[in-house]
């Protein structure tokens, strides 16, 4: 069993006060990430190397840069190897605290709902304050206008766009579509 401790240099606090809140712990690895275009390339090589029963320690779940989705991922990653990781600051243990990782699960999936139910609230208050969505319709003496335009044979496709202020696409669609008499 390996405890290896990770750190991030300067985020969330410095070098010196991560290492000092490890300091108990006893951790035989060191792994600092120092490049911000990399941001887990010591994580990622720990992972690959590490064995069931290994512990990771980190002074705060921050250190990983992750979004809740991405923690959420790594909590299952880590429980499937069955690595412990230990959060000082956060009070995190993730074989004491329950299932971590289903809870990092339920919430990433809240926030997901609650994020699609906040969207959906503003546009319903957006709608009863007249806002109209999707593209405007054309009316149909427009369509009739392109139409007679068109019968006529005398102006192109993009003269009758110009003429009814609409594109090219919009006069191709309707004289396409509606049978001239």
């Amino acid at each position: 069993m390996t405890v290896y401790a990770y750190l991030r240099k300067d985020y969330p606090e410095t070098l010196f006060l991560q290492m000092e809140k490890m300091k108990d712990y006893r951790c035989e690895d060191c792994l600092v990430e120092t490049d911000s275009r990399t941001p887990h390339r010591e994580l990622d090589e720990m992972l690959s190397n590490s064995k069931k029963g290994d512990k990771l320690i980190v002074s705060n779940l921050r250190v990983f840069l992750m979004t809740t989705k991405e923690l959420a991922k790594l909590m299952n990653r880590l429980s499937e190897k069955k690595i412990q990781l230990i959060s000082i600051d956060d009070g995190v243990d993730s074989f004491t605290s329950g299932d971590f990782g289903f809870i990092l699960n339920v919430v990433v999936n809240m926030e997901k709902e609650v994020g699609r139910y906040k969207i959906k609230d503003k546009m319903v208050k957006a709608s009863s304050k007249g806002k109209v969505w999707g593209r405007p319709q054309i009316d149909k003496e427009k369509i009739e206008l392109m139409n007679f335009l068109y019968a006529d044979n005398k102006l192109s496709m993009r003269q009758i766009a110009e003429k009814c202020e609409v594109s090219l696409g919009t006069v191709h669609k309707y004289v396409t579509k509606t049978p001239v008499i």
